[in-house]
């Protein structure tokens, strides 16, 4: 896994994507408290890089005693997208990707699996492993989320879309059946905020129910002028 630092910047685009920033704790979509890019302070490796990495005792943020800056809580991220990276390159061991991740993918799956590293299960690996990028996206879309959440579903959607990059991304939903759509579609119908909603598909249109059945637009064949009439 090359281009560690380019996969971080990706990271950081999706994680910003997804969680923003505040000072202050709030509670995410499980309930856990978090703070900064969405540190769970639930998780004692992540509490305890708060303590060591910004010097802040997570108890105290918990309290209102003290704040975390954006510069703390990047450093505290960095620190976790490593020690996730090193993880990652100990699953070559158990037949992870045959091919190099680019920096792109090595995001995508690094934020994954610091989310919860079960969710590179063993159908993951091995579309991984066969180099089947349609597949792997099918199964992050598909099977990565249990209890059918749709922020984790709106969040599954962005790391999809790193991993596969636009092309690939676009090609493994256009393939995809009618009821794996719908799959998909209902669980992000569940968002309480219709405005929400219509966001996500206006960032992935491949997936608006409302244009699937759409008609093609009339295209005209223009007939070039000749001779240079």
């Amino acid at each position: 896994m090359e281009d560690r630092d380019l996969a971080y910047k990706y990271m950081q685009h999706l994680n910003d994507q997804n969680e923003g920033f505040s000072n202050t704790p709030y509670l995410d979509s499980k309930g856990n408290p978090t703070v900064g890019h969405g540190l769970n302070l639930n998780s004692p490796e992540t509490a305890q890089r708060i303590r060591m990495v910004a010097g802040i005792e997570p108890n105290d943020l918990l309290s209102g005693a003290a704040k975390i800056t954006p510069e703390q809580s990047d450093a505290v991220r960095r620190s976790n997208f490593d020690a996730t990276t090193d993880k990652l390159q100990n699953l070559k061991d158990a037949n992870f990707p045959s091919a190099e991740l680019n920096p792109a993918q090595h995001a995508a799956l690094a934020d994954m699996h610091y989310e919860n590293h079960n969710l590179i299960g063993p159908q993951l690996q091995d579309k991984l492993n066969k180099n089947d990028v349609h597949g792997a996206i099918k199964e992050i879309l598909l099977n990565s989320n249990a209890g059918d959440e749709p922020g984790e579903q709106k969040r599954r959607l962005a790391q999809a879309a790193m991993f596969g990059g636009p092309v690939d991304f676009n090609m493994a939903i256009k393939n995809m059946s009618k009821d794996e759509r719908d799959q998909i579609r209902d669980t992000l119908d569940k968002m309480k905020n219709p405005n929400e909603l219509n966001r996500v598909y206006q960032q992935y249109p491949v997936l608006d129910p409302t244009k699937e059945y759409a008609p093609a637009q009339a295209s005209f064949y223009k007939i070039p002028k000749l001779f240079g009439e």
